[in-house]
């Protein structure tokens, strides 16, 4: 894709190291390698809050670095993404002092207490077992547990308590016998049926001339934010005053149970100043929606089919964000049949590897909304594909130059090739017949490799290649300029666009049946790595965009 536009390039995801994705690796009932047993924690009654931890010493929100995958530190002074965490009542109905609890970081791995307390606290696991789940205490009280509270978490194997050291500034650890305050943190709670979340009061006259919000949505006077999960307050200048926001006619409670958020009613497009990106699934079996770490919204939402989710898009802007669907996932949103590719909600692979990123992607770079730069948007094919789908851009802009929906409904898998001639009209005969169907263990085709990475892809997806020789440097084009002359030659293993896309050359990705194909069912995507004429979309900075997946 073209680089100077801040767009998503090819993916290129590595095999995660088998020791770590194999840490929560067994069922219910077993004893994983690090020697955790229990049964997982079932999350179909749990009801779910969105959290921040503060510490009340110190003041500082508790993190877990890069979304996951990583000690929780509580070292941040403001709370953004990847000090939001998910936190599942196990017990159900309002959250109570203690209420059996397990928590998710913004990644989706579970908040994790090694080997069930006595040293650090991290967010690595993929399921809650007995170290991820904790006994919430309220400090100094007991009953119900509502947003601004005073908290504790209790390790349910061990009985220790969570502590932030000198109050904060480094690692949590879970070492402590009993409360003081470095054990207390301030809970920042919203969602669930406690109260913590939206009021949901109906509006009145005067907070409806500040809301232009349809039915079934909340609204925030304060800055006229509309939203559907009572969750989403904290996006909104209400986050710190939540019973200021009221609902429009016909909205239902603010309780969110088994995480998500999404909201049914089939692909309504979103209303103006609502939101930048909506994504609707028409897909006869739920769908799982990843994205790229950048996007500050949840991991990994479960849209069956009629469902919407609208993301929170930042009015100032956000450069090269990525959006796909995962399919047959568990019921946190990882184990999935496709799309747990190792990239943001893709994470943690599982433990037979990553799965080769061949997932259908909408990739967008939202320049700040009233600037002069422009939003650009493709549909990337250049991996591969799993689901149809279709983009409609709206707003003044729309459907005007290259502003223009891009249809991907005829995308099927029954028009992947499977004896693909990569060849290069016969130089390289070996791989004249190649077959880029991928199939789930029943035998079943579940996704469609694209040439460049069944060359470079290890297997079992792919043939292992390097892409600096023929005929993967035609079909993968990568640019590594030679330091020494300062050019883009062949013979230094680099592609320039023109040559990619040349049609004089035999060895031309252009000429395989892949891209042939991608053109006939999705001809405004990209399926190839310089194919902007086709998958290159600019529009206004304010356009917003909905995305359906099986339209």
């Amino acid at each position: 894709m073209l680089k100077a536009t801040g767009m998503m390039t090819r993916s290129r995801t590595a095999l995660l190291p088998l020791a770590l994705v194999a840490l929560a690796a067994g069922c219910g009932g077993e004893t994983t390698l690090d020697g955790e047993s229990g049964v997982e924690s079932s999350l179909a009654a749990a009801t779910s809050y969105t959290l921040t931890l503060k510490t009340t010493v110190g003041g500082k929100f508790v993190s877990a670095e890069n979304g996951g995958n990583a000690a929780l530190l509580a070292n941040r002074d403001a709370a953004q993404a990847w000090e939001r965490f998910t936190l599942y009542d196990l017990d159900g109905g309002a959250l109570s002092s203690g209420d059996l609890v397990a928590l998710t970081a913004a990644g989706g791995q579970f908040v994790c207490a090694e080997g069930g307390g006595g040293g650090e606290v991290n967010a690595t696991r993929t399921r809650a077992l007995d170290w991820e789940n904790f006994r919430v205490i309220k400090v100094g009280g007991s009953g119900a547990i509502h947003d601004g509270d005073q908290i504790a978490l209790q390790t349910r194997v061990r009985g220790l308590y969570v502590s932030a050291v000198d109050g904060g500034g480094g690692a949590l650890t879970a070492d402590r016998t009993s409360v003081s305050g470095w054990e207390a943190f301030v809970a920042g709670l919203s969602g669930g049926s406690s109260g913590g979340g939206a009021s949901g009061g109906q509006c009145n006259d005067a907070q409806r001339s500040h809301c232009n919000c349809p039915s079934g949505f909340f609204c925030c006077p304060t800055d006229g934010s509309c939203f559907q999960n009572a969750g989403e307050v904290i996006y909104t200048q209400c986050k710190d005053s939540p019973a200021a926001v009221c609902s429009m006619s016909g909205t239902g409670g603010g309780g969110s149970t088994g995480g998500g958020g999404p909201i049914g009613g089939g692909s309504t497009p979103p209303p103006a100043g609502t939101t930048r990106l909506r994504i609707t699934s028409n897909c006869a079996d739920p769908i799982w929606v990843a994205h790229s770490d950048n996007v500050p919204d949840a991991q990994n939402v479960r849209l069956a089919k009629g469902e919407s989710r609208d993301y929170q898009i930042p009015a100032g802007g956000l450069s090269a964000a990525r959006f796909w669907p995962k399919t047959g996932c568990d019921g946190s949103g990882h184990g999935c049949v496709i799309g747990d590719n190792g990239e943001g909600g893709g994470k943690p692979c599982p433990a037979t590897g990553c799965q080769a990123p061949l997932d259908s992607k909408f990739e967008a770079t939202f320049a700040p909304v009233g600037a002069g730069a422009q939003t650009w948007y493709n549909l990337s094919q250049v991996d591969g594909y799993t689901l149809s789908f279709k983009v409609k851009p709206l707003g003044s802009g729309a459907e005007k130059g290259s502003c223009i929906s891009s249809d991907c409904s005829r995308l099927a898998l029954a028009g992947c090739p499977g004896d693909e001639n990569l060849s290069g009209n016969g130089l390289y005969s070996s791989y004249a017949h190649e077959d880029l169907r991928v199939r789930d263990a029943s035998g079943k085709v579940i996704a469609c490799m694209a040439p460049c990475k069944k060359w470079n892809y290890p297997a079992p997806y792919g043939l292992g290649q390097a892409e600096n020789r023929d005929p993967g440097l035609h079909l993968c084009c990568p640019t590594p300029i030679d330091p020494a002359s300062g050019q883009c030659t062949v013979a230094n293993g680099c592609m320039t666009s023109e040559a990619c896309r040349a049609p004089a050359d035999p060895l031309s990705v252009v000429h395989t049946s892949y891209v042939a194909a991608l053109h006939s069912m999705c001809p405004s995507a990209y399926a190839y790595s310089y194919d902007d004429a086709a998958g290159l979309h600019a529009c206004p900075s304010d356009t917003r965009f909905e995305v359906t997946f099986c339209p």
